[in-house]
C-alpha cells in the first residue's frame, strides 16, 4: 500500500508539471506498471498462502488429491498472470477490446473443436475428486511366514463394511527382509471377498503401497484393485496402529 501511494504521488506530480507529452506518457506507464507488479506480487503470495493453508486444512494427502493440486495451482497462477497482462496493457493506453474479442472467438473455436476432449478432461477431474464410497474394517488377526526369497511375510486379516459391497473379509499381505523389520514404507497386496445384499460374492485382488508418516502411529495405503466383475477401483485409507481399524474411501480406478 505504501509503494502504491508513493507511485500515485509521483504520477500526480508529473501530471502537474509542464513536461512533454511523450515523457508524461512513458513515466505514467512505467509507474502504473510498477504498481501493477507490486499488487500482482502481493496477490500471488496471498494465493500461494491461502492455497497451502486450504490444502493442509482439508488434508490433501491422498494420491488423487496430490494429482489435482498442481492443476488448480497452475490454473490460479495463469489467471493471475493473465489479469496482470490485461492491466499492464491498459496502463499503456492500449486498446484491449479487440484482443479480448479475438481471444474469445479463438477460444470458442478451440473449445468447439475440442469439446469431447474438454468434456473428458472435466469428467476425469470429477471422477478423481469424488469418492464412490467409504469403508471401515476391523483387524481380526495376523499370520506370519516366509516367502521363497527368505523374506518375512505378514498377512493381516480384516472384517468390516464397505459402501456398495456390504460385509467385506480381506487380507493385507506385505513382506520385508528380516533386517528391514522397521521399514516405514513398502508394497502390499490385497485379497478379499464382499458378500453383496443379493447373496452373490464379489472377489477382489489388488496391489499398492503403504507408508508410515514420521512421528505418526498409522499406515497410509493406496491400492488399485481388480474386481471379479471386471471393474477397477482404487482405495485410499489408513490403518490406525492403536485401534487397528482400517478406514478410507473408494474411487473409480
Amino acid at each position: 500500500i505504501y509503494s502504491s501511494i508513493l507511485f500515485i504521488g509521483f504520477g500526480l506530480s508529473i501530471a502537474l508539471l509542464e513536461l512533454p507529452d511523450l515523457f508524461k506518457y512513458i513515466s505514467k506507464g512505467i509507474m502504473k506498471t510498477a504498481v501493477i507488479f507490486i499488487w500482482v506480487s502481493a496477490i500471488f503470495k496471498c494465493f500461494i498462502y491461502i492455497f497451502k493453508w486450504y490444502s493442509e486444512k482439508v488434508g490433501m494427502n491422498t494420491k488423487h488429491q496430490k494429482r489435482l493440486l498442481p492443476l488448480f495451482d497452475n490454473l490460479g497462477k495463469i489467471i493471475i498472470f493473465a489479469g496482470a497482462v490485461y492491466f499492464i496493457l491498459l496502463s499503456w493506453d492500449i486498446n484491449v477490446t479487440g484482443l479480448v474479442a479475438s481471444f474469445g472467438i479463438g477460444g470458442f473455436i478451440v473449445a468447439f473443436a475440442a469439446q469431447d476432449t474438454i468434456a473428458n478432461l472435466f469428467a476425469g477431474i470429477f471422477i478423481m475428486a469424488d469418492s464412490l464410497g467409504a469403508f471401515s474394517l476391523k483387524h481380526i488377526g495376523n499370520t506370519y511366514g516366509t516367502n521363497s526369497a527368505g523374506d518375512m511375510t505378514s498377512s493381516v486379516n480384516f472384517q468390516g463394511e464397505a459402501s456398495g459391497f456390504g460385509t467385506v473379509w480381506s487380507t493385507l499381505i506385505s513382506s520385508n527382509p528380516l533386517s528391514e523389520t522397521n521399514a516405514t514404507s513398502g508394497e502390499v497386496q490385497w485379497v478379499g471377498e464382499a458378500f453383496l445384499e443379493d447373496g452373490s460374492v464379489l472377489g477382489g485382488i489388488g496391489k499398492g503401497t503403504w507408508e508410515k508418516p514420521e512421528n505418526e502411529h498409522r499406515w497410509n495405503l493406496v491400492m488399485n484393485i481388480d474386481l471379479s466383475d471386471g471393474e477397477k477401483q482404487r482405495s485410499e485409507g489408513s490403518i490406525d496402529l492403536e485401534t487397528l481399524i482400517f478406514t478410507g474411501k473408494i474411487y473409480q480406478g
